[in-house]
């Protein structure tokens, strides 16, 4: 039932975003600091992923930014490269961009945190020798594609066109748009049974919303100590599956019980790139 696994390979991000965890911990923007998920613990994860023929989406994302470090980012989709047939996406701010960076995804997603705005994106990708497709859901996204055919949306005014989620309740409301303003979870959600977030600790959360330096007790295991087949068949995993598929949303755990967050891109049925559901 796993259709997507994030991981993140380090802690750092280069940037502080109001709306993100990451700016309540300053640490992560400090490159003295890097910390980076244990290539050998990654390796035998992604083994353990092969033995079971594991065929739908790896992204190289969550919490830090996978382009700031290229070489680093770079070891780890090698290995997956080399050892299953998935697709391989990411999420990025888009400050380290160049065009071997974008070579190294079947789908890159760029978020326009600062505006940029439609012509400079054009511009940008004009000069990578990338190609613009098309404007996506009333010109909110770009679409581009390289000459071998792989995928790049741009995400436009990513603070006005955005309807984020409190993280879990880490993040305080403010004036973007939040999905849920502090009203209660009354409807089940799927995404423990079909969602592995891997953080560079090598923790192992449920939900893009929760992150081990936040939701540590929401853990349902760390691939240091315990392998696939142990994780998939937690007993915490398995209760966060039972109770969220429920609609009794008084027995919901408590980063979730004022969560409103949709399947994902890539955990819904239809899974892809565009945010509206509809395919390449």
């Amino acid at each position: 039932m796993i259709k997507l696994i994030e991981v993140e390979v380090y802690n750092f991000c280069n940037r502080r975003c109001s709306f993100c965890p990451n700016s309540l911990v300053p640490s992560r923007q400090d490159q003295k600091n890097l910390k980076i998920l244990d290539y050998n613990k990654f390796c035998r994860l992604v083994d353990q992923l092969k033995e079971i023929n594991y065929r739908n989406t790896i992204s190289f994302s969550r919490y830090n930014e996978p382009l700031a470090f290229y070489n680093i980012t770079k070891k780890y989709v090698e290995y997956i490269r080399n050892n299953l047939n998935c697709l391989i996406v990411s999420n990025t701010n888009g400050d380290y961009l160049n065009n071997d960076v974008i070579e190294l995804f079947d789908e890159l997603t760029i978020m326009d945190y600062a505006g940029k705005g439609e012509d400079w994106w054009k511009k940008k990708l004009s000069n990578l020798n990338l190609y613009f497709i098309d404007n996506k859901s009333n010109d909110e996204f770009l679409y581009f594609e390289t000459t071998n055919k792989k995928s790049v949306l741009i995400f436009l005014n990513f603070k006005k066109n955005a309807t984020i989620e409190d993280r879990g309740g880490v993040i305080k409301l403010s004036r973007l748009k939040y999905k849920n303003q502090s009203e209660l979870r009354t409807r089940p959600c799927l995404e423990p049974e079909k969602f592995l977030g891997i953080d560079y600790t090598g923790d192992v959360m449920v939900c893009c919303n929760m992150n081990s330096e936040f939701h540590n007790n929401y853990s349902i295991g760390n691939i240091y100590n315990h392998n696939l087949s142990e994780i998939l068949n937690s007993e915490k995993r398995k209760h966060f599956i039972d109770i969220m598929s429920q609609e009794n949303y008084l027995n919901f755990l408590d980063p979730c019980k004022n969560c409103q967050k949709d399947p994902g891109r890539y955990t819904r049925d239809n899974p892809g790139i565009f945010y509206n559901g509809e395919r390449k």
